[in-house]
């Protein structure tokens, strides 16, 4: 999000750049046709000076609009380039957002792994408990939780937790 922010106030200063370079080269188009204006009428009205000026009029509208499409190409390139930009951002945290949907998915994948062995071996627990009518041995011997099994209150599962509850408040 940062990225595109960045992206945004840069592209809207270049923008603004290219309006007021466009609004000066306009006042400079306009100061000329101004000046061509009084040539144009400070000279003979004879016919051949009616035409000539014909002529030269027709020649700077041409030249007028051949700029006014030059400047819109310019324009129409840097709003695709700048569409670009953004798509290209957008992608980008798309991508991230994937990315941080999947690991909290493995997580959650986990801590329910470990929540459904930590169930099963506390029901195993119990039933080999109440069928012995002994809560701590079988026989005379003493039984054991499985190497590596979680319990419900284990910090590495309250770890898991708190990691999982943190992603989700940085998100």
């Amino acid at each position: 999000a940062k990225h595109l922010r960045i992206a945004q106030e840069r592209a809207a200063s270049e923008l603004a750049a290219c309006d007021r370079q466009w609004q000066q080269q306009r006042s400079e188009g306009s100061q000329a046709l101004s000046t061509i204006d009084r040539y144009l009428s400070s000279s003979k009205t004879s016919s051949a000076s009616r035409d000539r000026q014909s002529c030269l009029a027709e020649w700077i509208e041409a030249d007028v609009g051949s700029r006014q499409v030059e400047h819109m190409k310019q324009r129409l390139a840097e709003i695709v380039e700048d569409a670009g930009a953004r798509a290209r951002g957008l992608e980008q945290a798309i991508g991230e957002l994937h990315a941080d949907l999947d690991k909290r998915a493995a997580i959650i994948l986990e801590l329910v792994e470990r929540q459904r062995d930590a169930d099963e071996s506390e029901s195993r627990g119990s039933s080999i408990h109440d069928t012995a009518g002994h809560s701590d041995s079988l026989g005379g011997v003493p039984i054991r939780e499985p190497h590596g099994a979680v319990q419900p209150d284990s910090p590495s599962i309250s770890a898991e937790q708190g990691r999982l509850q943190a992603a989700e408040r940085s998100a």
